[in-house]
């Protein structure tokens, strides 16, 4: 971020453009991006608890701890002076439970629609919302899940279908992270309300995307029966008419089984849900109220069965629609074949009557016959690579990735994937989560080039993904040793969902304890998953430093802008990463401020974790009056002579009303622990990187030159606190690269070189369309620091993450290392998981900065440049 994030530049329109060594440069002026409050709700609603107004007085039995405080994230959509906080005790099923309402919830007057704010401290954690009453079944819901991670997020309980009677239910209660174990978590909520007149129509009639399956008359599923040697089913005349005029209905007497169920025959048009819904209903007598009635869905291909089982029935006596709503659970087309039913799930209650009607769902329709798809690179150890990883239980198996050593055959790569087998029956490799998850939808066949050392040895191929079954094909094994040879995978029949598998697990000799076996591998091919075809690929699904209620006060509401000194650059021989953290200081100010993290070099990994310095802020915001009172942020941290280290960084100084930015250093004499004041060295431009070269110091900061564009100027000095008399040059103007993406704005440069290779790399952001929310990173070469040209390959470098995803607003700041002929990048990102209405607008609402990171093989970066390696 650099001092233009602040705002958009107002500028006059009798500003004179002025040269890069003038000292009368535009004046900026630019605001802190203030986290924005959500919208409340638009319709009349009950407050049931907002924690000023009424306070359910939440109680708990568990080693959870609840309180309730003052809010610490007054923004995001919840401007709440006081809240709820829950800190998770490490019980899977813990709680806290209301007092009794003064009057209990009247869903006929009021609705049956519940809203409620909370702030997760990660993303998909489970929060069960539940309603209880004396005499009544308790009722809950269970299928909520946090969407984004320490921002408040509105989530909705819709108990419209269960048709609730009045006055019963005088009782809440909050499950968060329901069923898992984590402890020290912290969870924040707040505003429970109950929506007027929300909530769907409880007796949905078929539309044109719906159908009627079952109604006994001119359709039928042909149930039958299973799980019960004496329950009885029969199709029979309608006995009870008075709310359902059918002449006939299926009839089910229950017998002596605790699950016993109808299932229909197979549908040759299996349910078509991204285009017709997952919207299901039937009609049902009861003999009895607060009997839970289950709706399943299974696959005659095998996929993972799905069902709703928290309906239960309302009345006894009457015949009620009961609604299943399968919408939440994203559900694969062309997959679901099979409708269950189970009335009175879980309970042993024989000899009793049921009767049910018109069962209704989306429409479905037969599935094309696949057309072949070309399968695209998964990980090849040139150009795209996945990053593999052993269990320590595994140790001694090795894995690393090395020269190809059998040249040979189908497989001339460079570099291939080893493992050294440690002799245990299960080892195995797996993956980081791949920043795009598989899409089975474009085929289910993976394929993989394997040098094994032994005839018939079997190699398993397994993906992973959250909150879905593990899948694997165990039946594939090498033929012949000493030779590469192309193994394929077929998960086809397995009808897997899209976006929900992100990662690949291999096994090597599976089921054998064979020890020192070397097998090889490369080409991990799979259907394509929409990946980028950006040269970098991002390193795990998420940032690697992010924000948070739960992190540090001082890097709370953004982290970002990392600059790297390597560890032949640090007294301890670390690796050292300096960071600006955005967030309050004890005062409860807002300031930007630069902390530091470290890595050791001989087990460094991309990921992380990086290890936060004690003491952070290493350099926190400069006294009243100073260059740097309210700021510090874009910093770039240089050895120079004598091994010191000099801190170029923005400054911003002045009111909440009069911002002033500039460029500052420091200076370390103790290897960059303890910082020498800030100093101005030149005011209203923004520090883009600096480094030491032949006795010279090379310092690069963004400039407009009054006319909306941004550039890159570069200062070169023997002298770090002053800019007197330095020669200064314009190196990068915007316009020239690829499809003139950086027509209007180049800046954040980063500057590297590569062992081995006599060139300057400089990486820098762009955009055509704003001034400073660029959405890509291109790269520039040169041979003196001074003149660079930039790279003509068509192939974006890296770009903004997809929408939805936690960076794809806008990029910036570049920070590229080489480890073991690999380039890591860090960047910031600006965004939120989970939908905006509008991610190209500059700083929306909602969203943060963290910091992720990428990666590309040295080779590929090379060749992409158009360099020999």
């Amino acid at each position: 971020m650099n001092i233009f994030r602040y705002g958009l530049m107002l500028l006059s329109a009798t500003m004179l453009a002025v040269s890069a060594c003038s000292n009368d440069e535009p004046l900026v002026h630019y605001e802190p991006p203030q986290p924005q409050p959500g919208p409340d709700p638009d319709d009349e609603y009950v407050i049931v608890c907002d924690f000023e107004t009424k306070d359910l007085n939440f109680s708990t039995n568990d080693a959870l701890q609840y309180s309730v405080i003052e809010n610490p994230n007054k923004q995001n959509g919840n401007e709440s002076d006081h809240i709820g906080q829950v800190i998770s005790g490490g019980g899977q099923w813990e709680l806290i439970y209301s007092e009794e309402l003064d009057e209990a919830f009247d869903f006929t007057r009021d609705g049956a629609k519940f809203t409620m704010k909370v702030c997760s401290p990660k993303v998909g954690g489970k929060i069960y919302f539940k309603l209880e009453g004396a005499g009544v079944e308790a009722q809950e819901i269970t299928d909520v899940v946090s969407v984004t991670a320490n921002r408040w997020e509105t989530l909705t309980y819709d108990f419209t279908d269960r048709n609730l009677p009045d006055g019963k239910y005088n009782k809440v209660v909050l499950l968060f992270d329901a069923g898992e174990t984590g402890s020290g978590e912290t969870w924040l909520f707040d505003d429970i309300f109950q929506m007027k007149g929300e909530g769907s129509d409880p007796t949905p009639t078929p539309d044109e995307e719906q159908v009627v399956y079952s109604d006994f008359e001119t359709s039928d599923l042909e149930f039958q029966v299973s799980g019960s040697e004496d329950m009885q089913y029969e199709v029979v005349e309608n006995p009870v008419t008075d709310g359902n005029e059918s002449a006939h209905v299926g009839k089910v007497v229950t017998g002596s089984g605790q699950w016993e169920l109808l299932y229909s025959k197979d549908l040759e048009e299996p349910f078509l849900f991204s285009k017709y819904g997952a919207k299901f209903s039937v009609k049902v007598y009861a003999p009895k109220a607060g009997a839970a009635i289950y709706f399943k869905l299974e696959s005659s291909s095998g996929a993972e069965a799905k069902e709703i089982t928290n309906v239960t029935s309302s009345e006894a006596g009457k015949w009620v629609t009961y609604t299943y709503d399968f919408g939440t659970m994203n559900l694969p087309d062309y997959t679901y074949d099979r409708i269950l039913l189970l009335f009175d799930a879980g309970v042993v209650a024989a000899d009793e009557t049921w009767y049910f009607d018109d069962v209704t769902g989306p429409k479905g329709e037969a599935k094309g016959e696949p057309q072949p798809t070309e399968l695209v690179d998964y990980c090849n150890f040139e150009d795209v690579t996945l990053q593999f990883n052993i269990n320590e239980s595994d140790l001694p198996m090795q894995y690393e990735v090395i020269e190809n050593p059998y040249k040979t055959g189908i497989n001339t790569s460079d570099h291939v994937g080893h493992v050294t087998s440690g002799g245990h029956e299960w080892e195995l490799l797996w993956s980081t989560p791949m920043a795009a998850p598989i899409r089975f939808s474009n085929g289910g066949v993976f394929k993989m080039k394997v040098y094994s050392p032994k005839v018939n040895g079997k190699v398993y191929f397994k993906v992973e993904g959250t909150g879905v079954t593990a899948q694997e094909v165990t039946d594939v094994v090498v033929p012949n040793a000493g030779e590469w040879t192309e193994l394929t995978f077929d998960f086809t029949s397995r009808n897997l969902p899209d976006d929900k598998y992100d990662k690949i697990v291999l096994l090597f000799d599976a089921g054998e304890t064979g020890s020192g076996e070397d097998w090889y591998f490369d080409d991990i091919q799979g259907p394509d998953n929409g990946q980028s075809a950006t040269l970098m690929q991002r390193v795990g699904d998420g940032p690697v430093l992010t924000y948070g209620p739960t992190e540090p006060r001082w890097r709370c509401e953004h982290i970002a802008n990392a600059a790297i000194l390597t560890p032949d650059e640090t007294p301890d021989g670390k690796w050292r990463m300096y960071i600006r953290g955005s967030g309050y200081d004890e005062n409860g100010e807002y300031h930007d401020q630069i902390g530091l993290f470290t890595q050791e070099a001989s087990n460094f990994k991309p990921g992380g974790p990086w290890d936060e310095y004690p003491s952070n802020p290493v350099i926190a915001h400069g006294e009243p009056g100073t260059c740097d009172e309210l700021h510090l942020l874009d910093c770039a941290p240089c050895v120079g002579a004598d091994g010191e280290v000099w801190f170029f960084y923005q400054a911003v100084r002045g009111t909440l009303d009069n911002k002033q930015g500039s460029l500052a250093c420091r200076h370390s004499t103790d290897g960059g622990y303890t910082f020498t004041a800030g100093k101005q060295i030149r005011d209203r431009v923004g520090c883009s990187d600096a480094l030491y070269h032949d006795g010279k110091y090379y310092i690069y900061y963004g400039y407009n030159p009054g006319d909306g564009t941004l550039k890159v100027d570069c200062s070169i000095t023997s002298n770090p606190e002053s800019l007197v008399g330095a020669e200064a040059h314009t190196v990068l103007l915007p316009g020239g690269g690829p499809d003139e993406f950086d027509a209007l704005s180049v800046n954040g440069t980063r500057i590297f070189r590569l062992n081995g290779i006599d060139k300057w790399f400089m990486v820098y952001q762009g955009s055509d369309r704003h001034f400073d929310f660029p959405d890509r990173f291109h790269v520039a070469l040169s041979d003196d620091l001074i003149h660079w040209t930039k790279v003509q390959n068509p192939q974006p470098f890296f770009e903004r993450g997809a929408a939805g995803r936690w960076d794809q607003g806008g990029i910036w700041f570049g920070e590229v290392i080489e480890v073991d002929d690999m380039l890591y990048m860090y960047y910031e990102g600006w965004g939120c998981e989970g939908n905006v209405p509008d991610r190209d607008e500059p700083y929306f609402a909602g969203g943060h900065s963290s910091t992720g990171c990428a990666s590309v093989s040295k080779a590929a970066f090379l060749e992409w440049c158009g360099l020999s390696f």
